[in-house]
């Protein structure tokens, strides 16, 4: 199963091509913190802060108990602070997920490896098994090509080189 977490929807299209690559189905995930509209500084602000104090935002629609049926879980969350979005962290701390292998794409508008390990301690500290936890950078000016996103994909979670 797919969990995604994405107030932009920049990270919904990394987890919809991911479900089509698995021929899994994406939950998408709603928190309180959801822009209405554009996101504004006091809402940047907001993310932000509860991020650096490390404290979950409320998921409105957890999945239910059979949605975490599999072996393996797969998470897509945006950065934010350097760290998986709060809403992420919340359901990492609800979720009945203790002891299986969860992978992680995180989208940011820049990679670095501190994100990667910032997810896998987070997914450890939740008594997950971290998995493959890849960085996606991304740029709002510039439209997202599926192809790309899926050979992507492909190659850094599942080490398939495409010819």
């Amino acid at each position: 199963m797919i969990f995604c977490y994405s107030a932009t929807k920049k990270t919904q299209v990394y987890a919809n091509v991911l479900g089509q690559i698995l021929n899994s189905p994406v939950h998408m995930l709603k928190s309180g913190i959801d822009p209405a509209g554009e996101f504004t500084l006091g809402l940047i602000i907001r993310a932000l802060w509860l991020t650096i104090t490390r404290k979950g935002t409320p998921i409105f629609n957890m999945p239910s108990h059979d949605s975490f049926n599999t072996d393996e879980i797969y998470i897509c969350s945006p950065v934010w602070g350097g760290y998986p979005a709060s809403p992420i962290r919340f359901f990492l701390e609800n979720a009945p997920i203790k002891g299986k292998k969860v992978h992680m794409i995180l989208t940011a508008s820049v990679s670095h490896i501190k994100y990667i390990n910032n997810g896998k301690k987070m997914l450890a500290d939740a008594g997950c098994i971290p998995g493959n936890v890849e960085v996606f950078a991304t740029d709002s000016k510039v439209p997202i090509e599926q192809d790309v996103i899926e050979s992507h994909i492909r190659q850094l979670m599942f080490d398939e080189v495409q010819t």
